[in-house]
């Protein structure tokens, strides 16, 4: 082979037009199944919150989020890019389950008011465990369940609100934590 032939075969490789199947790939009766056995849960969880909080409707249990590809494709860039800057290598990402709180607003309305929700954080490998992490305003990684666990049930409140205090400040400028991709949680029950 030339030295061209060999050249443009490795810089021109043609890319394949498709993937090889994910290990993680189920079936789809396992997921309807696995969906079906939350029903139970979903139901005590709407009886619990039927009625609380500042809502005039009727709660719904959230039973699924939607994220747009190109939200979540950027997310990931994101995520790589300011890591790079932090030279932190990312292990994948980390989904913790979450609640929105009493007052929540978003868009004028309180629709989603104490509406489960989920956000979630790049990780980072430590002795074999792939904890969740954040940036903090000098791009020095904070681990999220260092974060989550310095804030016990006394201190939340405290926390949220010097949060909140915050935000008009530049100290979650290198937030990695997403929530509230485009339209999630959905208003459907699907």
């Amino acid at each position: 082979m030339s030295i061209i032939c060999k050249l443009l075969h490795k810089f021109c490789k043609p890319k394949p037009d498709y993937y090889k199947k994910p290990k993680n790939i189920i079936k789809v009766d396992q997921a309807v199944e696995m969906y079906h056995n939350y029903t139970n849960r979903a139901e005590l969880i709407h009886k619990y919150y039927d009625g609380i909080g500042d809502n005039d409707k009727e709660s719904q249990p959230t039973r699924s989020l939607f994220y747009d590809l190109d939200d979540l494709y950027n997310y990931l860039g994101y995520i790589k890019q300011l890591s790079k800057k932090a030279k932190v290598e990312p292990s994948g990402i980390r989904i913790y389950f979450a609640e929105y709180s009493e007052g929540y607003v978003r868009n004028d309305s309180k629709e989603y008011s104490k509406r489960q929700t989920i956000f979630i954080t790049p990780t980072v490998e430590e002795k074999g465990v792939h904890l969740g992490y954040t940036l903090d305003e000098n791009l020095n990684i904070n681990l999220l369940r260092d974060v989550l666990e310095q804030t016990n049930s006394k201190e939340r409140v405290f926390f949220a609100k010097n949060q909140r205090q915050n935000d008009s400040d530049n100290s979650d400028q290198n937030s990695l934590i997403a929530n509230e991709f485009t339209g999630s949680p959905p208003k459907g029950n699907h």
